[in-house]
């Protein structure tokens, strides 16, 4: 999350000759300048970059940029007994990855704690 609508993206990379900039996710604009990119956006964008060579294709990177404060996602019923359910509003934002997921009391409490990353090694999420 950053605080503003426009961010500098770089590369570091001592193979690259040719770098292409693409959005792929949520809205927004680029300004390529080789290895470095200037983006203007709204809330969100998924960016990816891909890096060329003289042999052919090379690296491929991925950047999720969302506006600090933006609410890019829906939780409900509130409160919840059993089952939650997280509605993102760009579906890119689901690919992010999640660590885990912390549920806590009106008091700030801790009361209960979902590992994400074990879930989905049992295939725990279905899509």
């Amino acid at each position: 999350m950053i605080n503003s609508t426009n961010a500098v993206l770089n590369i570091y990379s001592q193979a690259a000759s040719n770098w292409t900039w693409t959005v792929i996710g949520g809205s927004g604009t680029l300004y390529p300048q080789g290895a470095s990119c200037d983006v203007y956006f709204t809330d969100f964008v998924r960016v990816q970059a891909q890096t060329n060579n003289r042999c052919g294709g090379g690296q491929s990177y991925t950047f999720y940029l969302l506006k600090n404060g933006y609410r890019s996602y829906k939780i409900y019923p509130n409160p919840a007994s059993n089952k939650l359910t997280v509605d993102f509003e760009h579906k890119e934002l689901a690919e992010a990855r999640l660590y885990d997921i912390s549920l806590f009391d009106d008091k700030e409490n801790l009361v209960k704690r979902f590992d994400v990353v074990g879930a989905q090694k049992v295939n725990h999420f279905k899509t």
